[in-house]
């Protein structure tokens, strides 16, 4: 029983012809005797070659072999390898001098190297006159270096054009062929020994179970080569039967800055998209290479994209990387219906199609947060790109998830709960007060947003009137401590300011370890009216909870303004004391004068 195995690419093709000395470029696979040894060698032939999976993935997916031709007259000189005959399968002459032709001809013109071996009409001259065409393929289509897949000798374009040939062209021609699916790494087909040969290896996965990966490109391979009783898997040092599938998965991923920062409206999120592009050939010009966003409806429209080939592959914008111009290698559109954009890359020329062929790129770009309605910027990023190399008209899409982290960064918002109340008397809840709230120095603007009062640099408030207020948004993009500066300009009804209106400030100090932001620190404070804000929150730490429902960083306790029908409560503030003190100083000195009088007067008497 001889077996070969394709795993994930293309092998290059034999390079060998009957009485000819054998060269080197075999793609052989096969499955010898158990425990039998390679000609002239001494390794162990195990009973599964080896099998490489390096851009893609076999599992799950359908292939199926077509025997283009069969081995004859094999010779060996001793136990070396010195030629073989190949003859094509019944009726197949025809349409596979077609394929050779289709390979080396291109408008009309004989490709550089083969002028010698064939005319403009595709007609074999020259040394190879006397060829069959599967004799032509085996002795001038093997490479000198590896493919883009890491398959050694099969660089050569003529042969992967051969193979595409036969896919769009002959598949009616081949028979049914044999079929296997990949397990485990590997895709196994089962052949006897009269099925030795050439073999045309097709991808035929159905569309729903093809995955984030393109259609494999066809692989011409050989089995290995019968000498006795043992099978030939190595020659002039390569092993036969190590096969890659010439495939590209796609994938795409996300990320964002500022994990380190609180949240507010005006925050800017700068965003990277990596994604990496298939290994489309030159004369693949006019595919399709898009990639897209389709942020949460808190964020606005990108600002400063960027492109450029992840040269250092490190999933960064950049100092190394090769920047692509807007508008000459891609335009951006911004979709109708939201904030989102796509870049479509352009790939009508073979110049335009190098520039990303086979890249990582990476898409940098900043979006700005325009309100705290939604916990998490949850921008879903996809790339959209033709998956078959046999259809243009075929694409696939890959998304990011948007439940995992890599797309999905929370927006952890501090936020703080004012309350008014009677002065001593926590229970006695109070309306009407007006505040003013300052900022190193400058007015605090506000914009409502479903009963809160979110701090917006473009909002219209300056100043709230509330018996309960919740303030969001504070602190935002800071990683050091922020005063915010509480002054009471209105009481409620009923209710005094006194000469010194009630004045507090709250200190905001968001703490973050490796770059994540882990905790807020509060601290509530009066320089003259420490009485009037003593009912309620003094101190807090409330530490981020990734796991929780909310973004939002609330203390449990809310500030408690108290406010008084008596002028005489202010008398416990510092500047307040100091005007009793003056009264009571004033009023003693009055009193001592009066006494005095009083004993002169009755000491002249």
């Amino acid at each position: 029983m001889n077996k070969f195995i394709k795993s994930t690419t293309m092998l290059s093709v034999a390079a060998m012809l009957a009485g000819v000395a054998f060269t080197s470029g075999v793609a052989f696979a096969n499955k010898p005797d158990a425990n039998s040894n390679p000609a002239g060698g001494d390794q162990k032939i195990e009973n599964d070659i080896l099998v490489k999976s390096t851009k893609a993935s076999v599992d799950g997916h359908a292939f199926t072999a077509y025997r283009l031709g069969s081995y004859h007259d094999v010779q060996f000189d001793g136990d070396t390898l010195s030629g073989y005959n190949m003859v094509a399968e019944n009726n197949l002459d025809t349409v596979l001098k077609e394929a050779v032709k289709a390979a080396v001809i291109h408008n009309g013109v004989v490709d550089a190297g083969f002028t010698e071996l064939v005319d403009t009409a595709g007609e074999f001259k020259g040394e190879a006159k006397a060829l069959s065409p599967l004799q032509f393929v085996n002795k001038y289509f093997h490479g000198a270096g590896s493919d883009v897949y890491g398959n050694e000798k099969a660089d050569k374009t003529q042969l992967r054009e051969f193979a595409d040939y036969l896919v769009k062209n002959a598949k009616d021609k081949l028979g049914a062929g044999v079929k296997a699916t990949g397990e485990n790494g590997k895709v196994d087909f089962d052949l006897t020994d009269d099925q030795n040969g050439l073999y045309l290896i097709t991808e035929t996965t159905a569309a729903d179970k093809q995955g984030d990966q393109t259609v494999a490109r066809a692989m011409v391979v050989g089995t290995a080569l019968k000498h006795g009783a043992k099978y030939v898997n190595e020659a002039k040092g390569y092993k036969l039967g190590e096969i890659q599938l010439k495939a590209d998965k796609v994938t795409v991923q996300k990320t964002v800055s500022a994990a380190d920062q609180t949240a507010g409206v005006g925050s800017v999120r700068n965003f990277t998209i990596t994604s990496n592009v298939p290994n489309y050939r030159a004369d693949e010009t006019g595919v399709k290479y898009e990639i897209g966003d389709t942020p949460s409806a808190n964020l606005s429209k990108a600002d400063k994209v960027k492109v450029a080939v992840d040269v250092n592959a490190d999933g960064k914008y950049d100092a190394g990387d090769t920047e692509l111009a807007a508008n000459t290698d891609y335009t951006v559109e911004q979709h109708a219906d939201n904030n989102g954009f796509t870049i479509k890359f352009k790939t009508d020329t073979a110049a335009e199609l190098a520039k990303i062929s086979g890249k990582k790129l990476v898409v940098n770009y900043d979006m700005t947060v325009a309100n705290l309605s939604t916990d998490t910027v949850s921008n879903q990023a996809d790339v959209t790109y033709s998956n078959n190399p046999y259809d243009k008209s075929s694409s696939k899409t890959t998304k990011t998830p948007v439940d995992k982290s890599v797309s999905n960064a929370r927006l952890y918002h501090v936020d703080l709960n004012l309350e008014k109340v009677k002065y001593g008397d926590a229970a006695t809840k109070l309306q009407g007060a007006k505040f003013e709230v300052t900022r190193d120095g400058q007015a605090v603007k506000f914009t409502v947003d479903n009963g809160s009062l979110v701090e917006d640099k473009a909002g219209a408030a300056t100043d709230f009137t509330m018996g309960r207020a919740h303030l969001k948004g504070l602190a935002a993009n800071s990683t050091t401590p922020v005063t915010y500066h509480f002054k009471e300009t209105q009481a409620p009804a009923g209710y005094v300011l006194g000469d010194h209106p009630v004045e507090f400030d709250v200190k905001v100090t968001p703490e973050s370890e490796s770059g994540v932001l882990k905790k807020v620190k509060y601290e509530v404070s009066s320089q003259n009216h420490a009485n009037f804000i003593d009912l309620g929150l003094k101190t807090a730490e409330v530490a981020v909870n990734p796991a929780a429902d909310t973004t939002a960083v609330t203390p449990d306790q809310a500030v408690l303004v108290e406010n008084t029908t008596s002028l005489t409560n202010f008398a416990k503030t510092g500047g307040e004391i100091l005007l009793y003190v003056a009264l009571a100083a004033g009023l003693g000195a009055a009193g001592s004068a009066t006494l005095y009088a009083a004993r002169k007067r009755r000491t002249a008497a």
